[in-house]
């Protein structure tokens, strides 16, 4: 690849003291500035340049670089204490936000790049295909919110709503086993985003709902048999749950709460928190559910 590659880019500035201040520190307050620290006479520098360009070529609306010449600028050299060389900076808000020394592979570049379009947050298409993702969840519509969280993960494959949205689509499917293989390739720190953690929670209720629905039937003829056996009328919401029978569960459940909200260390109540959780505060038949749970426990 020709050395002057980079060098004489159109998406890459040269900057020194003149113009240090506005095209990098003031220049990362609108967006990341990514600065390659150089030098004429450096063979590993001359590598880099045209790896770290290819990176940033695809995404020089959300990001900049630039490239200082050591030799002709000493004073921001050692200011920022550059003691080698080829050494990267990203700035962001006016400060150093992460960086590099040596010749990285390509791979980790890619990456380091990534790390850095981050800073800012997601871009405009990303906030609208997420609002698209949550709208298709809200719908059910699982198809269609699979294939939006994936064109969000091919942009930001670390965004935690997009992964939430792509496990809550395989549940959606009743696909559990492919749901947790999603959530084993996560890094932990990542399974901390509490958007994350609530659809993990999810996975254990809606895999033992849904393997408990082919008992419906069943569990409905021991209940008309017995209509105060609470623990049938625990087992029946479960089922009713997985079946997709969400508001006939609550009203299960609900009923048994009216009969003895106490009953085995208030089961009935923590199984219609755990569902509310996995249906979803906010949808319809939970807010439904939620204002008759309050009637109750405060009537």
């Amino acid at each position: 690849m020709d050395e002057n590659f980079a060098e004489n880019s159109s998406i890459v500035k040269n900057v020194d003291a003149s113009n240090f201040m506005l095209e990098v520190i003031e220049g990362s307050k609108e967006k990341p500035v990514i600065v390659d620290f150089w030098a004429p006479w450096c063979a590993p520098c001359k590598q880099l340049a045209p790896i770290l360009e290819k990176a940033v070529l695809n995404e020089k609306d959300k990001i900049a670089l630039v490239k200082i010449n050591i030799d002709e600028n000493q004073s921001i050299a050692g200011q920022l204490q550059i003691q080698s060389i080829p050494t990267v900076y990203a700035f962001y808000q006016g400060q150093v936000a992460d960086g590099f020394q040596g010749n990285l592979p390509e791979s980790e570049v890619n990456e380091f790049v990534k790390k850095v379009l981050n800073l800012a947050g997601p871009g405009q298409e990303v906030e609208e295909l997420i609002l698209s993702l949550n709208n298709s969840l809200d719908q059910m519509d699982w198809d269609s919110a699979k294939s939006l969280a994936n064109e969000v993960l091919k942009i930001d494959n670390l965004n935690a709503k997009a992964l939430s949205g792509l496990i809550e689509a395989e549940l959606g499917f009743k696909r559990f086993d492919e749901a947790k293989e999603i959530v084993n390739s996560l890094d932990e720190d990542l399974k901390k985003d509490k958007n994350l953690k609530e659809v993990i929670e999810k996975i254990e209720v809606s895999e033992k709902a849904f393997l408990a629905s082919s008992e419906i039937e069943p569990l409905k003829q021991k209940l008309q048999d017995n209509p105060n056996d609470l623990q049938v009328s625990l087992e029946l919401a479960i089922a009713l749950f997985g079946g997709g029978n969400i508001m006939e569960a609550y009203e299960l459940l609900l009923s048994s709460i009216e009969k003895d909200p106490e009953w085995n260390e208030q089961a009935a109540r923590k199984q219609l928190l755990s569902f509310f959780q996995t249906d979803g505060l906010n949808s319809e038949q939970s807010k439904i559910a939620r204002r008759k749970l309050s009637s109750i426990l405060f009537s």
